[in-house]
């Protein structure tokens, strides 16, 4: 499905995004550089899902991060806003 084909493609980018950024990190310190990779997020991507299905995925993730619960979209604008701030 499409919705499926989409998060195949945004797990593909997270090791790339840290390598990049640890490429950066190296060719321009001393500047910081740094990378959010916010993981399972309730955005309207997951919508497309049934509401079972969305259920089921959220609750394997809440069982498994240090948080208990999938992120919101405040929570990771908060991390950027920090890390410009910084």
């Amino acid at each position: 499905s499409l919705n499926a084909n989409r998060q195949r493609l945004i797990l593909l980018n997270v090791p790339f995004n840290q390598s990049v950024t640890r490429g950066l990190a190296v060719d321009l310190a001393p500047t910081r550089v740094n990378c959010i990779i916010p993981g399972a997020v309730d955005t309207p991507m997951w919508d497309a899902m049934p509401a079972e299905g969305k259920q089921a995925i959220f609750k394997h993730y809440e069982d498994k991060l240090l948080t208990g619960k999938v992120g919101l979209p405040e929570e990771i604008a908060e991390g950027y806003l920090y890390l410009m701030k910084g």
